[in-house]
Order: structure tokens, then C-alpha cells, then sequence
């Protein structure tokens, strides 16, 4: 391996860090004669500085860590073109973004920002989130008044759904009308409800409207490299993509998973392939995909339908911290057997996607703001 650092503990139980230091340094490959070497302390006064820089050690730094500290550290030790800057500030993010102009106009009725900062600042996540509220929306505006008058809990169920899906991509206003619906339809108001409904539907037209031009616009920035929070190294987030094939690490040979675009989680076509007849030819490449396996079944029984437990969120999490990517597919696999609304729906779809892609940031953000959702 290659390094390009080395954080050293001071007071190791078998060869104390000092002397591991000086055995680094006596090693015949060159490259370890300059490799910065910080040594970490949890007594900064008993064990001074100055003589931990005498003895060869590049920096010092006092346990536990200051991130800020730290990231000092590495920004003075790494090279740039190896650092990955993650910002803070969302409107900075959008405002460098190629997505910018598209972003903005989706202001006019969503809360961009907000929804950008809830997800990690993730662009790439949002455009899901935003793709997906479309196709399941589109044909909303002329199916609820019909609804409404044929079908009183299909529309009820069905305005919830909206709702999840609003809240999902920050149109906060509409979410709100929503939710008043719902709130009428439970002290059986119908007449509220229909006064207020074309207003409603005239609103969620304008929206996938603007929601059909965004991605219209988004599909022509595909390929132009975004440096936002990438800092110096001028290397773009990856794409979603409906299935990325590498060769995995050791820990995955066995796991025999499988990518198809038809096998995704996707809540607009749930009906499930014949797995028999193809699993010959899906065993033989499963050595080189990270694979998912079916999406849920259709939801057609609303008692059949689950919500995804914190407890399995954190087994998620749990999976992520170890950097167990193979533990995380199998974990999804189980999840995506059983059937979900709206929001859990759109939340698997994206995390597919993210795990295919194996990016592990991404995945992270994913998991911990939906388990901070869950759990609030």
C-alpha cells in the first residue's frame, strides 16, 4: 500500500510510538522518509510538543480530536488534488452547481434549499426524488376529481400519498393543502374538500409542469462536470445510473447478487421477472455486479403494506460504519421483499441506485438523514 499519512499513537501498549517512528524512518523504501507522521497525544503538556517534533514526527495532535483541527492537518499534509471539500452552505453549493439555473426556477414552489440541506446536499439524490414524484404524479390532475366522487378511500389514500411525495421534494405549500384535506376528510367534510380540490389540482399542475421542464433541463447537463463540493480535484459526484458494474472486493465473490434495470425497486412497475428461467445466466455474472435483488410486489392490499423499522435503518447504518457494502445489499434485499407507501418507496428507489454506484458517502447520507426522520 501507499500512504499518504500516518496518524500515530503515542503510547502504544507493545512498541511505543516514538520507537515505531524511528522504525519507519529506518526502513530502506525512500518514500517513507518523508511521509508525514502526526503523533497523537492525549497529554500535549506531559509529553511537549517541541520534543515530539524533535524526535521526527511532522505535527502533533491532542486526543480526542478536533475535527477542525484535523482537517487542518490533512490540508496541510495531503495533496490538494487528493482532497474532497464538502461545503456547508447549500446556497453556495447551488449557486456553483450546473444545476443552478433549473434549481432556481423550481423555487417558485419548492423549498430547494431546505429539502438539499435534509438530504446531505446531494443534487444528484434530490433530481431522484424529483424524478420519481413526477412519473407517480403526472396523471394526478385528472384522476381526482373522478376519484373523489367514485372512490372516497382510494382518494383519500391517494392524497396521502401525494402528501409524502411533497414532503419528499419540499413543496411545502402543497403539502400543507394536503394535509388540511386529510384533516377534513376525518370529521367526514367532504364539502371542504371539494370546494378546495380544483384550486389544488390547478397547483399541482403548474408544478409538474415546471417539474417536466427541470428535468428536461437536467437530462441536457448530463456529462458536464459539476465541481461543487469536490474542492481542487475537479472530479465530478458519480452519476446515478440504473446499474454500474465493477469488481468487487474480496468480501462480495460470494455474494451472488444480481443487477437488472427490470430488478430495481421501482414503485411504477412492480411486477416481479421469472427469475427461474434466467438464474443460470444470472449466476454466472454475479461475481462482477453488486446486485439487487427484485423490488416489492404491487401494492394492491393496503393492510399488506409495511413502513421500513428503525430497526432495520440502523442495521443499514450499522453495515455502513463498517465500510460492509456486501452486508448493506443483503440488508436492502430483505427490506425491498415486502411492499411500502410512497415515502419508503422513494427512499429505496434512491438508495438502490446509490448502492449500485457503491458510493458510500452517498449511502450514508441517505440512510442517516432517513433514520434522523424516522426517529424525530
Amino acid at each position: 500500500h501507499t500512504y499518504d499519512i500516518i496518524f500515530m499513537d503515542v503510547a502504544m501498549p507493545v512498541m511505543s510510538g516514538i520507537d515505531a517512528l524511528h522504525e519507519i524512518r529506518d526502513l530502506a523504501d525512500e518514500s517513507l522518509q518523508d511521509i508525514p507522521i502526526i503523533a497523537m497525544t492525549e497529554d500535549a503538556i506531559g509529553q511537549d510538543s517541541d520534543d515530539l517534533l524533535d524526535e521526527g514526527f511532522s505535527d502533533v495532535i491532542v486526543k480526542p480530536m478536533d475535527i477542525e483541527t484535523l482537517a487542518l492537518i490533512v490540508k496541510r499534509f495531503i495533496p490538494q488534488n487528493k482532497i474532497k471539500y464538502r461545503s456547508n452552505d447549500v446556497a453556495q453549493y447551488i449557486a456553483e452547481s450546473r444545476y443552478k439555473e433549473g434549481l432556481t426556477s423550481l423555487t417558485k414552489f419548492l423549498d430547494v434549499e431546505e429539502t438539499l440541506e435534509r438530504i446531505g446536499g446531494n443534487i444528484e439524490v434530490y433530481n431522484k426524488l424529483i424524478t420519481t414524484f413526477y412519473k407517480q404524479n403526472q396523471s394526478v390532475p385528472e384522476e381526482l376529481q373522478p376519484l373523489l366522487q367514485t372512490n372516497y378511500r382510494g382518494f383519500r389514500n391517494r392524497i396521502h400519498s401525494i402528501r409524502m411525495g411533497c414532503i419528499n421534494i419540499g413543496a411545502q405549500s402543497l403539502g400543507e393543502m394536503l394535509l388540511r384535506f386529510e384533516a377534513a376528510i376525518n370529521i367526514a367534510n367532504r364539502d371542504y374538500v371539494k370546494n378546495n380540490l380544483p384550486d389544488f389540482i390547478n397547483e399541482l399542475s403548474e408544478l409538474l409542469e415546471l417539474l417536466q421542464q427541470y428535468l428536461q433541463f437536467v437530462s441536457e447537463q448530463q456529462g458536464i462536470i459539476d465541481n461543487t463540493m469536490v474542492g481542487t480535484n475537479q472530479k465530478a459526484e458519480p452519476e446515478l445510473k440504473e446499474a454500474e458494474h465493477y469488481n468487487p472486493n474480496s468480501s462480495l465473490d460470494e455474494t451472488n447478487f444480481r443487477a437488472t434495470e427490470e430488478g430495481r425497486f421501482d414503485d411504477e412497475n412492480h411486477n416481479s421477472d421469472d427469475h427461474d428461467s434466467n438464474e443460470s445466466e444470472n449466476l454466472s455474472t454475479a461475481a462482477e455486479d453488486v446486485v439487487l435483488t427484485e423490488g416489492v410486489a404491487e401494492q394492491n392490499e393496503e393492510e399488506n403494506v409495511r413502513v421500513i423499522s428503525i430497526e432495520d435503518l440502523k442495521k443499514l447504518e450499522a453495515s455502513l460504519d463498517e465500510q460492509d457494502l456486501a452486508g448493506a445489499v443483503t440488508i436492502y434485499n430483505e427490506i425491498t421483499t415486502h411492499k411500502y407507501g410512497a415515502d419508503d418507496t422513494d427512499f429505496l428507489n434512491v438508495l438502490g441506485d446509490s448502492l449500485i454506484a457503491k458510493d458510500y458517502d452517498q449511502i450514508r447520507d441517505l440512510v442517516s438523514t432517513y433514520l434522523a426522520l424516522k426517529s424525530s
